[in-house]
């Protein structure tokens, strides 16, 4: 494989049930996902499950001395994790819209 290759047949990233989106990658960036999340206020405990599969060689062994061999068999793999993140709520007054110039109308 070459330097930098990605060995990965497939990834997924899910922040709380909600599929996360990959980044493309960069140089120095690789496997970024992100997700729109709205936090509640307060503290937040957010589960990520992150999955990924890959080929590999595989041999099969059969007693008196048989061997088979397979390769890119399937190996998937998955790992969870809980991020604390702190929500805040703010509430923002509307803007008053600017008056109008003396002459001024929607056209200009």
């Amino acid at each position: 494989m070459a330097p930098g290759a990605n060995p990965l047949n497939s990834a997924t990233v899910s922040f709380d049930g909600m599929a996360g989106e990959r980044l493309p990658d960069t140089p120095d960036r690789k496997g970024i996902y992100t997700a729109t999340y709205t936090l509640k206020p307060g503290i937040n405990k957010v589960p990520l499950i992150g999955t990924g599969s890959m080929g590999m060689g595989k041999t099969t062994m059969t007693c008196p001395s048989t061997c088979s061999s397979e390769q890119n068999a399937l190996h998937s793999q998955s790992s969870s994790r809980t991020v604390t993140m702190y929500g805040v709520d703010i509430a923002l007054e509307p803007i008053p819209p600017l008056p109008r110039r003396t002459g001024e109308t929607d056209e200009t």
